[in-house]
């Protein structure tokens, strides 16, 4: 089997994490794989570079204009649907991010099987990638955008044209599936349209063998942190984010008087309690590892996710979790745990986590669960046979999207 994968990009963000895993595994699994990405131009034997100098600026304009209809993507998708020729599965991940005619690069494959993993609600909606908990308009086709601010900006509200430009592809396209890591997002592809039978639910893949759990002294020496009493954890690309709830965690540290251990760029304003260590953006595996490990409990505050990386690279290390309930997180705790508050709810944050640092033996005894589940569900070789038996499902049969 020869499977061709397309994402914007191959190293940063979520999607590329889980793009490149998968890549891997597949690969492990007998399978003829190849990243196609924009990050650079390098080709090396599993990833090929394909970036077109000039084409994210341009297309940034051109879409704040008139959305991904306008990209113009410098030859892009013509020179996929030569590479991909052969290839018995077109496995796409992000189709938005400035860089590519979508829908000529699926018209190409129409009557063959493509598969696409929603990594966002991108594909369901008008416009926005990021979803916004106030906002149903795409149930009724979008327009109207409340939030034209939200990745892939908006300076005209294009969203409904864009709604009715999916819809018609979609309706075109006889050989897509849909494949979300959240049942969340897996129900937007049933309302949006698509038949049951060509949506399925598949958890992201983590590279297990690197995020593992390890002893809490041995990581709080090493990151230069208490070696005794409870610390807590937030981890976010960007604190300033409104989306992350960063304010939220910061309250929760303060009423429980708890030291906070706090991974990402940190806030523009920061406390000047002494709770609270910042340290920083972390690229290395190994040191983000150490500051799961050094934690008794993450804490995830967002207030609209799909499925973060950071909760299973937590879990995978054996660090327990508290959340919002938002978007597919509850998919990602397990059966044995009470890990979710209502979301926005700082006071029963506040309870539940005060409940549970009131015994850290116990807290830590759970450990090993977290790091079981993990491997059962976010093994990269287990993700890599779900997606194998999902190629070779598709087939030709009848459509796969009607108009709601």
């Amino acid at each position: 089997m020869r499977v061709a994968l397309v994402n914007t990009e191959a190293y940063r963000g979520g999607a590329a994490r889980m793009a490149r895993h998968l890549k891997r595994a597949l690969r492990d699994a007998g399978v003829e794989v190849c990243l196609y990405h924009t990050s650079d131009r390098v080709v090396e034997d599993t990833l090929r570079g394909m970036k077109r100098p000039g084409s994210r600026p341009l297309n940034a304009l051109l879409a704040r204009l008139g959305g991904s209809m306008t990209v113009w993507d410098m030859g892009l998708a013509d020179e996929l649907l030569h590479l991909t020729a052969t290839a018995d599965v077109l496995h796409v991940h992000n189709l938005h991010g400035y860089y590519l005619n979508y829908r000529k690069l699926l018209l190409g494959w129409k009557d063959r099987p493509v598969v696409w993993t929603w990594h966002d609600q991108w594909g369901a909606v008008g416009r926005c990638g990021i979803p916004n908990p106030d906002c149903d308009r795409w149930l009724t086709g979008c327009g109207a955008c409340p939030l034209p601010e939200v990745y892939p900006a908006a300076w005209l509200d294009w969203s409904a044209a864009e709604y009715r430009f999916k819809s018609a592809l979609y309706g075109e396209l006889r050989n897509l599936t849909i494949v979300s890591p959240s049942r969340w997002l897996a129900k937007r592809a049933l309302i949006r349209g698509f038949a049951p039978e060509r949506v399925h639910v598949v958890p992201n893949p983590i590279p297990i063998a690197q995020f593992t759990p390890c002893a809490k002294a041995s990581a709080r020496d090493t990151l230069g942190l208490e070696k005794s009493g409870a610390l807590l954890l937030f981890i976010a690309s960007d604190c300033n984010d409104p989306r992350k709830g960063y304010p939220d965690f910061e309250a929760l540290v303060e009423a429980l008087g708890v030291p906070a251990l706090v991974v990402g760029k940190p806030p523009r304003q920061r406390s000047s309690s002494s709770l609270f260590h910042y340290a920083g953006e972390i690229r290395e595996l190994d040191r983000l590892r150490y500051c799961y490990a050094a934690a008794d409990l993450m804490v995830m505050t967002t207030v609209a996710d799909n499925y973060p990386n950071v909760i299973i690279e937590a879990m995978a290390c054996g660090t327990p979790v508290v959340s919002y309930d938002v978007g597919g997180i509850p998919d990602q705790m397990p059966e044995f745990w009470q890990g979710l508050v209502p979301a926005g709810d700082r006071a029963a944050l506040i309870a539940r986590c005060r409940e549970l640092l009131r015994d850290l033996p116990a807290l830590e005894s759970t450990s090993p669960n977290f790091r079981r589940h993990a491997v059962e569900n976010w093994d990269p070789s287990v993700v890599a046979r779900r997606y194998v038996e999902i190629y070779r499902q598709a087939s030709n049969q009848s459509p796969a999207f009607t108009h709601p």
